[in-house]
């Protein structure tokens, strides 16, 4: 990406901002996509650079899509099956250099996507589960 590729991708971040800011606590999907290209990004730009630095970003990033979404741990397996398989493609992202750092990655990583999930019972929801939804509509919820 060049120098005016950079500068409309900041433009259009700017003036979205506002948009995103409003939209976020409304639609979860916003969050996601925003957080989906941010991941994109710094796995892009690892690829392309290769600094320790965005090593770790991409480190960071993937996990943390991994354990805040629900298929988060399938989108790890995808993306280390083709960083672990493939070891003499020349697309490989190269994030994680040995096969074993990278299993143990994604074991770690599902370990405590798991251990966070288990709270995700809230109650609020689990009442929408077994009650329906038009009880809490009329209790104001």
């Amino acid at each position: 990406m060049g120098t005016a590729g950079n500068l409309i991708a900041g433009g259009t971040l700017a003036i979205f901002y506002e948009v995103f800011r409003f939209t976020q606590w409304v639609m979860s999907k916003t969050t996601f996509t925003f957080a989906l290209a941010v991941v994109l990004f710094v796995l892009t730009y690892n690829y392309t650079h290769s600094d320790r630095q965005y090593r770790w970003l991409a480190w960071a990033a993937v996990v943390w899509m991994t354990i805040t979404r629900p298929v988060g741990p399938l989108i790890l397996f995808l993306w280390l099956v083709h960083d672990v398989v493939r070891s003499d493609a020349p697309r490989r992202v190269l994030v994680i250099a040995s096969r074993r750092r990278a299993i143990a990655v994604f074991l770690i990583t599902v370990a405590v996507w798991a251990y966070s999930s288990q709270c995700a019972g809230n109650s609020a929801i689990r009442t929408v589960w077994e009650q329906g939804v038009s009880t809490q509509v009329g209790q104001g919820a």
